[in-house]
């Protein structure tokens, strides 16, 4: 009897119509050809020897696990290479099992496998797979049908609902701005919008629209509104995106959402740009917003201090406890003390100012971080393609700088952290004298309230220097027992 034939847009089957029972080929290259979903993908034909019961099993674990998203960090297939023949059980203890899954989180191929190990490995495998998931402009050659990655999971979504649910981090990249012709994060709008509703456990949502002003993204003010509508969802990520309307119009989008961290990088608006959306702006948007991290250019910073001191600004962060900044030229950091002027909010206890570089220290008006509890200066390890000589004094002069600006305070604890690539015993003796000047900045007898400072190095657990050489660099914490490192 001639097998039936099943087509999904994710795989095709042939089932012998008596047994049930199916069995796996592959496709020849010019079957594939048409699409990037056949490209790779094995069928299956009859097998007498596969039950009635592992049937139904191979169907549960195709139609989930194949899809061309980017799992982690990889637009990969679930791909079983010979016959499924599957235990219902394993005999190791569940928790062991998920132990094991949960340590291969980052690593799709080793879950794709532990996926086809028994029916109790399947689960924790699934939710592993799909808990992070990338929908990038990047063409798929064997894609005859042209469709995005947004469209091809949507299709995915369709066959196998269980699936959304166990997204927690999405990431949507748009193609390089210059690439005209690669974009497609505008053709997708439709297919996100009944996407992202069923990504109910979605926690984090970073969109980088790489350049793509706001006018060139038609219908991004509803996916906007659809996604920050989600009850999980509690970060927000906007990078590389120019010429939004206002900051009005940005944050009006988030009204009604749980979202409790924001981050901007690269986001710039234009006043002159005309919204022919008219999206509603209310007299004043209260979100549950703790934490804010900016990274942005100095005449934004200067924008958005000025907007945030207009009465008429419409955000109303009442719980927001911690600010978090990007820094990479002196005037940046000018714009940035004028920005914690017109922050007037009771609730802010946290400081964190990361230096991707800094041409000079000299900046005109350093932020007055006195009223912080608890301040933390970071070096980037984009710190570490800056040309100029001598940035890590450039770095600490500035710390030191900053606090000296003040005097009476509520600073209780400090700290500092360096990426791997910065070795403290490794500085040459010249740097030194600024983090012993940086010590007796953090020493003072105004630093009343402090009662930590903590030394956040990677790369000491990995060299083991000894205690001499932060006794050097931090002689008066270390004998007032202040440093923790």
């Amino acid at each position: 009897m001639q097998p039936q034939s099943v087509t999904s847009c994710h795989h095709k089957l042939s089932m012998n119509s008596v047994t049930g029972a199916w069995a796996p080929i592959r496709l020849s290259e010019s079957q594939a050809r048409g699409s990037s979903l056949l490209r790779d993908i094995i069928i299956y034909e009859r097998s007498p020897a596969i039950t009635a019961q592992q049937f139904l099993l191979n169907q549960h674990l195709l139609s989930p696990l194949m899809t061309t998203a980017c799992v982690h960090h990889s637009i990969s297939m679930i791909q079983p290479k010979s016959p499924l023949s599957i235990p219902a059980a394993s005999p190791l203890p569940q928790e062991l099992i998920d132990i094991i899954i949960d340590y291969l989180y980052n690593d799709a191929h080793s879950l794709r496998a532990c996926a086809l190990v028994a029916t109790s490995w399947l689960g924790r495998s699934q939710q592993n797979l799909f808990s992070r998931i990338t929908l990038a402009g990047k063409l798929l050659p064997h894609n005859s049908k042209g469709l995005t990655l947004a469209e091809l999971f949507s299709c995915l979504i369709e066959s196998a609902p269980h699936i959304p649910t166990l997204v927690q981090h999405l990431v949507i990249t748009e193609s390089d701005a210059m690439l005209l012709r690669g974009r497609w994060l505008g053709r997708s709008i439709s297919a996100l919008n009944n996407m992202l509703p069923a990504l109910t456990s979605l926690r984090t949502l970073h969109i980088d629209f790489s350049g793509t002003p706001w006018c060139d993204v038609p219908g991004i003010h509803t996916l906007f509104r659809s996604s920050f509508k989600l009850r999980d969802l509690r970060k927000v990520t906007i990078s590389n995106f120019p010429r939004v309307p206002s900051w009005d119009r940005l944050f009006a989008l988030f009204e009604g959402s749980n979202v409790t961290d924001i981050c901007l990088v690269d986001v710039t608006t234009d006043d002159l740009v005309g919204d022919s959306w008219q999206i509603y702006v209310p007299e004043s948007v209260r979100i549950p917003l703790e934490t804010v991290s900016l990274s942005l250019e100095s005449n934004e910073l200067w924008r958005l201090s000025s907007w945030l001191a207009n009465p008429s600004c419409i955000l109303q962060p009442y719980v927001l406890r911690k600010l978090c900044i990007d820094i990479m030229h002196s005037q940046e950091m000018n714009a940035f003390s004028r920005l914690l002027e017109t922050l007037h909010i009771p609730s802010l206890q946290t400081i964190e100012i990361r230096l991707e570089g800094l041409d000079s220290p000299e900046a005109n008006h350093l932020p007055d971080v006195s009223r912080f509890r608890h301040v933390r200066l970071t070096l980037t390890p984009e710190v570490l393609q800056c040309k100029w000589e001598g940035w890590i004094s450039i770095a600490v002069w500035c710390w030191e700088r900053l606090l000296k600006n003040f005097r009476e305070n509520i600073i209780e604890s400090v700290t500092l952290t360096l990426p791997a690539e910065v070795h403290p015993d490794k500085l040459p003796e010249a740097e030194r004298m600024y983090w012993i000047a940086l010590d007796a900045a953090l020493t003072r007898a105004d630093m009343t309230h402090l009662r930590r400072v903590y030394l956040e190095d990677e790369s000491s657990q990995a060299l083991g220097y000894r205690d001499g050489v932060i006794k050097d660099m931090f002689p008066n914490l270390y004998e007032k027992r202040l440093l923790v490192f």
